[in-house]
């Protein structure tokens, strides 16, 4: 789990996942809400 922010969201966690088919960046708010999912075929 990494910590960012940006203009919008002053503090966000991305936590990346990887299976054995794609990958996938998911970025929570502070409170745990899921706010944007990123996906790449491997």
């Amino acid at each position: 789990m990494e910590e960012h922010a940006t203009p919008e969201q002053p503090k966000l966690y991305k936590v990346k996942v990887e299976t054995e088919v794609k990958k996938a960046e998911l970025f929570f708010t502070p409170d745990g809400k899921l706010l944007r999912e990123e996906e790449q075929a491997k």
